[in-house]
Order: structure tokens, then sequence, then C-alpha cells
């Protein structure tokens, strides 16, 4: 597939049947993210706390940052949803005792 953002989107986007579907779709989404980010940028990224938040904002948002770190910040975004929705389908397991019901 030549556009691996697009398809790490599509894992955000997608609702799989059951959860461990949807679980592995999150997973192939951290894996791609880690890929692309590079795992060093990845842990930096999401270590460094609210002030390195405000600055990828900024960043964002044209604040003297050029495409390549653009690009970076992007995937760095993109693992953050993916690992925020990990941490809701674990909750979601949690309360229910791992018992939810299949969508069709």
């Amino acid at each position: 597939m030549a556009d691996r953002r697009w398809a790490v989107r599509a894992c955000l986007r997608r609702l799989a049947p059951d959860a461990a579907a949807q679980a592995a779709l999150i997973e192939y989404g951290l894996a791609e993210t880690e890929r692309q980010a590079g795992p060093g940028a990845a842990r930096a990224g999401l270590a460094a706390g609210p002030a390195a938040a405000a600055g990828a904002t900024w960043a964002a948002e044209g604040g003297g940052a050029d495409e390549g770190d653009d690009v970076q910040g992007e995937w760095l975004r993109l693992r953050i949803r993916l690992l925020q929705h990990r941490e809701r389908l674990a909750t979601l397991l949690a309360l229910h005792d791992g018992c939810v019901l299949h969508v069709k």
C-alpha cells in the first residue's frame, strides 16, 4: 500500500466486528507509526509532555517548522490517537469483563 498515512487513518476510523479485530487494527496502526516516525522519535514525542505538545501545535500551524518536521509531527499525532483508542478499548473490556457484543 503506497499511502501509509491513509492506512493508519483508516485504522482510526474503522469499527471492527469484535474486540480482537479492533485491537489488531490498532496494533497495526501503532506498528506503522513506529516505522514511519522512528522508534526514538515516537518515544521522545510521547515522553516530552505538555510543552512538547504545545510546540507541536505551534509547528503544525506553520510556526517555523519545515515540511519534514510537520510530517513527523503528524505521525506522532496519529500514534497518540492510536494509543488513546487502545486504552479506551482496554477500559471497555475491563468494565465488561471481556464480554462485549459483536457489531453486525
